[in-house]
C-alpha cells in the first residue's frame, strides 16, 4: 500500500471535508460508496486478496470508515470489540486497519487484548450518548488487565487485521500532524442481517430482513488470487 499512500490521502482527506469534528477526530461511515478511489482499492489489488484469505473464503464488502485524528483529538476510542456495532447476527469477519500515516504511541495507535476474542462477546462501550443498546447490557462487562495489553504502532501504508471479538482501543493524538487510518469491515457470505443486535445506519438506510442475506449488489463480493 505505501505506493498508494498519497493517492489513498488525498481521497480520505476529500471524505473527510462530509464530517464535522469530535472529540474522537473525522469519522466518515462508508467513504468508498462515493469514492472511486477508495472503491478500486476495494474491488481489485491486495486488500480483497488479503481479507479473502484471512477469512479462508469469498469476502463480502460490508462497511468501511476513515478514522482521522486531527491534532490535539482528546478522546480516546475505548475498549470495544467490533462486532459490537454490526448488525449481524455472527461475529463472522475481520476488521482491516490500514495506517495512511505513521501510526505511533503519541499520536493514536492501536492497543490490544490478545486473545479477549476468546471471551465471547462482552457489554458494548457507549460512543453516542442516548444510543438504544437494547438488551445487551446484559453481556458481561469489559475487563482489561494492564499488563495483558499489547500496543501496536505501525508504519504508514501496513496494516493490521484483528478477530471482531478480540478488545482493542486507541488514544488521542498528541501531536501536531494527523493521524489518518481506513478501517474496513469484511464477512463472509454467511452473514445475516440482526438489526437489533446494534443500531447501526443500515438498518435505518436499508431497512434489512432479519435473517436475510446482504445484498451483493450493495455488498460486493471478492475472491483470493
Amino acid at each position: 500500500m505505501r505506493s498508494h499512500l498519497s493517492e489513498l490521502r488525498r481521497a480520505m482527506d476529500d471524505s473527510a471535508l462530509v464530517a464535522g469534528p469530535s472529540g474522537y477526530g473525522r469519522i466518515v461511515h462508508d467513504p468508498w460508496r462515493s469514492s472511486d478511489v477508495l472503491r478500486r482499492h476495494l474491488l481489485t489489488g491486495p486488500l480483497p486478496r488479503i481479507a479473502s484469505e484471512a477469512l479462508g473464503t469469498t469476502a463480502v464488502l460490508f462497511q468501511d470508515h476513515l478514522v482521522s485524528k486531527t491534532p490535539g483529538t482528546t478522546e480516546p476510542v475505548k475498549w470495544h470489540q467490533d462486532y459490537s456495532y454490526w448488525p449481524l447476527a455472527d461475529a463472522v469477519g475481520v476488521t482491516m486497519w490500514v495506517a495512511l500515516d505513521d501510526s505511533t504511541l503519541d499520536n493514536g495507535c492501536l492497543h490490544y487484548l490478545p486473545g479477549s476474542h476468546r471471551g465471547g462477546e462482552r457489554r458494548p462501550a457507549d460512543f453516542i450518548e442516548g444510543a438504544d443498546r437494547g438488551g445487551d447490557t446484559a453481556l458481561p462487562p469489559i475487563q482489561v488487565h494492564p499488563n495483558a495489553v499489547v500496543s501496536m504502532p505501525i508504519a504508514a501504508g501496513g496494516l493490521l487485521l484483528h478477530d471482531p471479538l478480540v478488545l482493542h482501543m486507541s488514544c488521542g493524538n498528541r501531536t501536531q500532524s494527523p493521524r489518518r487510518a481506513w478501517s474496513i469491515t469484511w464477512v463472509t457470505e454467511q452473514a445475516r442481517w440482526a438489526p437489533e443486535h446494534a443500531p447501526h445506519p443500515y438498518n435505518w438506510s436499508m431497512g434489512p430482513t432479519p435473517g436475510g442475506h446482504l445484498d451483493p449488489t450493495r455488498f460486493p463480493r471478492v475472491v483470493s488470487g
